[in-house]
């Protein structure tokens, strides 16, 4: 999550706010997340092998499926523009490619799905992106934690598990439920 850690760093830089205060104030409130809980948010990491600090997000799958709709309403919320529907769209684009991606072991024709990368969010390629993975994207976090929009349903799914657990849901079985879940709908 380098780049998430990067982006962090660089947005406290440059607007002197810390990530979690903003992510209350610019996206919370707007869109009505519930359980948000400032005490929860952490911001971690050993400063002297890297610069950019992890950011820690906890949400509620409630809350993860609110993000997931404001991204499937590219940025509107109750006919408000929270995110701009420019940067909305940019950011689950396509940027790189399924066969760029590194390591090579990432991009072997075995690998569940054939997923690129826009900013942040990963993004189906083809030829996995055809059907109902059509401008699919996904957001994933710690342990098994994921949005995925589906645009060609208009369906949200929030998966989130109980790290408290230490049991984590690997990709592949992440892959087996969502397919199940689309086959389901056919």
């Amino acid at each position: 999550n380098c780049d998430c850690n990067a982006a962090g760093a660089a947005f406290a830089k440059r607007t002197v706010r810390e990530v979690c205060d903003a992510l209350k104030s610019k996206l919370s409130r707007p869109v009505g997340i519930e359980d948000f809980n400032r005490g929860r948010q952490k911001k971690s990491g050993d400063l002297k092998r890297s610069q950019y600090p992890a950011y820690h997000m906890w949400l509620s799958a409630r809350d993860m499926a609110r993000i997931g709709q404001l991204m499937l309403q590219e940025g509107e919320w109750q006919g408000k523009q929270v995110v701009p529907r420019e940067w909305a769209r940019r950011i689950v684009s396509l940027i790189t490619p399924h066969r760029e991606m590194n390591p090579p072991s990432a991009r072997s024709l075995a690998f569940p799905t054939r997923w690129g990368y826009g900013v942040m969010w990963w993004v189906w390629d083809a030829p996995a992106s055809e059907g109902p993975f059509r401008g699919a994207y996904t957001g994933m976090g710690a342990g098994g934690q994921y949005i995925t929009v589906l645009p060609e349903y208009k369906l949200v799914i929030a998966h989130k598990t109980d790290l408290s657990t230490s049991r984590a849901v690997t990709g592949g079985e992440y892959q087996t439920i969502l397919h199940m879940l689309v086959t389901s709908r056919k």
